[in-house]
């Protein structure tokens, strides 16, 4: 579990305060660069989740690659191996590890610009920083082969759409503080689009600000299409995708098991409290 908080003159945790001069600490399951072990050629599964309320992670792994099998707790088709996996606010993951030889690794955040931020509403770019370390020691494992397919999933790219949509994410101009999806600020009692059960739809969805957007869905996934315009491979479902400055992001989703009222939002909670939440009702 990631974690971040910032800490008043005196040491003390100081909620809310998102000045970017206050000191500023990263957690992994609430402890200050904890030790990781694993044994040389053991291969472990992380379960990665960024609870963190406003801060993004680029993570990298010093000589270890993610073997990434899931993303928010949907099954991928089949194993997807980088080097750094980009962690917006409730973002999880989960990858295969397969321990090196033995040594001293570092899990470390890499910089990353999120946009300008109104003032008084966080830093502007995420530092770089060790978050944990990786030890590699004791008697070696023999290393096992990855797993070359995961669980089936339906491509929701060859599938006929029912539904397609335009959703946008701002920064209203004229006003101060506040944050909007497709011009309104949020409210809890107004009910802004309306779904069909067992229904296919398409979301193009603009963020017009120069600052990032995780959008996230409730109960429903979806598969992520393109990016600016540029096709996506079909890897899996997910709920939470962070939208780039001044971009597009192009879903996919099937309103296939949960009817009733629930929500989007930016997970920047900053954000959503400041009206970046939307209402959404799936009909039968």
């Amino acid at each position: 579990m990631l974690q971040a908080f910032r800490r008043d003159a005196q040491g003390r945790v100081a909620p809310g305060d998102e000045t970017p001069d206050a000191p500023y600490q990263r957690l992994v399951n609430g402890q200050l660069a904890p030790t990781i072990r694993i044994r040389p050629g053991q291969t472990q599964r992380w379960r990665i989740l960024n609870a963190s309320a406003d801060t993004y992670y680029l993570l990298q792994l010093a000589e270890h690659p993610f073997h990434q099998i899931a993303t928010d707790g949907n099954t991928l088709g089949e194993v997807w191996t980088r080097d750094q996996i980009l962690m917006p606010p409730g973002k999880r993951v989960e990858v295969l590890i397969q321990g090196g030889p033995p040594g001293v690794y570092e899990l470390r955040t890499l910089p990353y610009d999120k946009g300008p931020q109104p003032a008084g509403m966080g830093l502007r770019s995420e530092p770089e920083a060790v978050l944990a370390t990786l030890v590699s020691e004791g008697s070696a494992e023999v290393l096992q082969p990855l797993p070359t397919t995961l669980l089936p999933f339906e491509d929701l790219r060859s599938v006929p759409i029912d539904q397609r949509r335009e959703i946008t994410f701002d920064v209203p101009s004229g006003m101060p503080q506040r944050f909007a999806i497709n011009g309104q600020v949020a409210d809890t009692s107004r009910i802004d689009l309306t779904v069909r059960a067992n229904t296919t739809e398409e979301w193009v969805i603009r963020n017009t600000s120069d600052q990032v957007h995780p959008f996230h869905i409730h109960v429903n996934p979806f598969q992520v299409i393109a990016i600016n315009g540029e096709p996506v491979p079909a890897r899996g479902y997910e709920d939470v995708v962070n939208l780039p400055r001044l971009g597009e992001v192009t879903i996919r989703q099937r309103f296939a098991h949960f009817m009733g009222t629930t929500v989007f939002h930016c997970h920047i909670l900053m954000h959503e409290d400041l009206g970046m939440l939307a209402v959404f009702q799936i009909l039968p």
